[in-house]
């Protein structure tokens, strides 16, 4: 865009470049813009780093380029946070919340940096004797981004956000023809969850209070019953941030809430104050920071008071104690639904609305009062997991933003009911397409080759880009669900299993899952890792390249399933024989699918070792110049094979369903 001063006036004019500069300009006397620079906006950043800005210093006129959170989402004063080049020379960033460290990302190497686990993005660094800055550009690997850039929020996270396009062919009425914007915004770096298990490297520890010890604080919503002792800053420069180094470093606070409406100046509590906290979406409510205990992990959440005891005295009245119910709400991200509104969406759980039934219940679509579309699931009374798997789903599935994962909208905790609600997916799931004569012809290549790519990144996310380590556990066709333009998005947490970010693996004597999915080593041994979802990922490659069962029998001598009918083919040279022909238009297209075969064989191999990570199977995906190593023998199962109807999951608490037992696996 390009902005002219009227006739007479000084010659210059204002240029809004592609990456997002707003430049003013001197023009020649032929009318063309001359190259330097009177004023740009780059000069002076807010809180997001965009392409060609700069992170350092200009030593000849003493500019120092540094990013600034805002005061609030509401309110873009300057906030407390500050992210930029380490003053004292070295090549790193700071990030300061006020005078004081909270993070550093240590030294640059190679266009890294080693507490910044980013692999989408690189920085390029520069130093001479005029200026020593860093800036952003997209990292080899990542081909289909348009325009990254970093944010600090208000609260201190670091977070890259980025655009890109990819264009769809129009496929028949599942799908809009033209180009479609994907956005992800991932949480890079948050040392306010370093006090809990989700830990950044590079954070500083705090200095706090002993008193301070395993406690944290939380948002929720509620009302105030009584008063203890209140302090108040009434000046609007203090954010969210600020008023929780206040209440933490005085021992008597125990609450803090916002004054104003743009969520500035800081209200302090102390003790012996009582708050009400209510999951009800009710508009006269007011939002709180209140003082919870550390905890780790979700296997250790338990059920909560209604009302939020606030100071010793509460802890001891009987009529709050009768009150108990499980408390999810807003302090995790999502809505709690009352079951009068479940109900209503569903048309009271009619036939009609039922999409399908899942190990632990049923799934229904279900319409808002808004007209907002929605999958409801909810869980079976009956089922020994619900409970588990309930508190699992919510609290993973909450904290995960990404396009190829199921958003988790809210839930429903009334009357005893267990209910998650989804966002509603048009398409339904991979398998309903796959394995049907016709519908599978809805699936060309390109669409194939999109699931696999969507699924690979989804995959890779959970296991080292979210802010928790999560290995699925439960990784099918049934499980990979597709919107409207046929994206696809993985589905169904109850079962996936959280880890330490420095933890590989874990034994566990509760084997979940569904057969023909688990890796070898998890079905026998019981030991769960990530290569446990590639094994699972192989298989899900296999039949979305043949559009066949991997429980299903493809040869009459010797009855093999999928992954050893591939193996078969793959080492007499007959690859191209798995290829469903239907799906293929072109030679490209042929040499994909069998480039795809190759990464799906090494994610069978039978020694986990042998497995790449999903950060390297989204490599050798995108990269075409990427040389695939040979793979080594699968573990493929010989025996009778399981129809995609007899596909059971499986618990060793619940014993063997649908007469599969873990017995009947064989491994090579």
């Amino acid at each position: 865009m390009l902005l002219k001063a009227n006739q007479g006036a000084s010659r210059r004019v204002a240029v809004l470049t592609d990456t997002g500069n707003f430049v003013l300009q001197e023009l020649n006397s032929d009318g063309s813009v001359r190259d330097k620079k009177l004023w740009q906006s780059f000069d002076y950043p807010t809180d997001t780093l965009l392409l060609g800005m700069k992170l350092g210093y200009n030593f000849k006129t003493g500019k120092n380029w540094a990013l600034t959170s805002w005061v609030s989402d509401k309110f873009p004063a300057a906030g407390p946070f500050t992210l930029g080049i380490d003053p004292n020379g070295t090549s790193q960033l700071i990030l300061w919340i006020r005078k004081d460290i909270q993070w550093r990302s240590g030294i640059w190497n190679n266009g890294k940096f080693p507490n910044l686990k980013d692999y989408l993005f690189r920085f390029d660094y520069v130093s001479n004797d005029e200026e020593k800055y860093f800036t952003l550009s997209a990292a080899e690997n990542a081909w289909d981004i348009d325009f990254p850039m970093y944010h600090i929020d208000k609260e201190g996270a670091i977070l890259h956000y980025d655009t890109s396009t990819s264009d769809r062919l129009e496929y028949s009425q599942y799908s809009r023809s033209g180009s479609n914007i994907h956005n992800s915004l991932t949480t890079v770096v948050d040392c306010r969850k370093a006090k809990s298990y989700e830990f950044y490297p590079g954070c500083v520890k705090q200095q706090l209070p002993e008193c301070r010890n395993k406690s944290w604080f939380d948002s929720t919503q509620g009302y105030v019953l009584s008063e203890g002792t209140k302090y108040e800053k009434r000046n609007q420069i203090f954010g969210v941030a600020d008023c929780e180094v206040r209440c933490l470093s005085n021992c008597s606070c125990v609450a803090y809430a916002f004054i104003y409406p743009n969520r500035t100046g800081c209200e302090l509590w102390t003790n012996n104050t009582q708050l009400l906290e209510n999951g009800q979406a009710y508009s006269s409510r007011r939002e709180f920071y209140i003082q919870r205990k550390h905890y780790r992990g979700v296997s250790q959440i338990e059920e909560k008071m209604s009302l939020t005891e606030v100071g010793s005295s509460v802890g001891h009245s009987k009529r709050f104690r009768r009150k108990r119910k499980l408390t999810i709400g807003k302090n995790h991200g999502i809505h709690v639904f009352s079951f009068e509104n479940i109900v209503q969406a569903t048309d009271n759980f009619s036939p009609s609305n039922r999409l399908g039934q899942g190990g632990y219940g049923v799934v229904y679509k279900g319409t808002l009062a808004d007209n907002q579309e929605i999958a409801i699931k909810r869980l079976s009374t009956t089922s020994k997991q619900g409970r588990l798997e309930f508190m699992n789903e919510v609290k993973l599935v909450a904290k995960l933003q990404h396009n190829n994962l199921v958003k988790l909208i809210g839930c429903c905790i009334e009357q005893g009911e267990k209910i998650l609600v989804y966002e509603y997916m048009e398409n339904k799931s991979l398998d309903y397409f796959l394995f049907d004569s016709d519908r599978k012809l809805l699936l060309d290549w390109k669409m194939r080759f999109n699931i696999i790519e969507g699924v690979a990144q989804g995959l890779l996310y959970l296991h080292k880009y979210s802010r928790l380590k999560i290995i699925h556990r439960d990784l099918k066709t049934g499980n990979i669900l597709l919107d409207q333009e046929m994206n696809p998005k993985i589905s169904d947490f109850g079962m996936a299993r959280l880890f330490q970010q420095n933890e590989s693996g874990a034994n566990t004597t509760r084997l979940v899952g569904t057969l023909g999915y688990m890796s070898p080593e998890y079905a026998m041994d019981g030991y769960v890792s990530v290569k446990s979802d590639v094994f699972s990922f192989g298989i899900l490659v296999l039949e979305i390249i043949s559009s066949k069962k991997n429980n299903d029998s493809y040869c009459s001598d010797c009855p093999l399933n999928l992954i050893g009918y591939a193996w078969e083919l793959w080492t007499d040279n007959r690859g191209s024989e798995l290829i469903d022909q239907t799906s293929i238009l072109d030679n490209h297209h042929q040499e994909e699918a069998m480039k795809c075969i190759n990464v799906g064989l090494l994610c069978v191999q039978e020694n986990p070792a042998d497995r790449p990570t999903m950060s390297t199977v989204v490599t050798m995906i995108a990269n075409e110049a990427y040389q695939l190593p040979k793979p080594n023998n699968p573990a493929f199962f010989i025996g009778k094979g399981l129809s995609q109807a007899e596909h059971p999951q499986y618990d060793l608490e619940q014993g063997s369903l649908n007469s599969a037992s873990i017995s009947e696996i064989g491994v090579r």
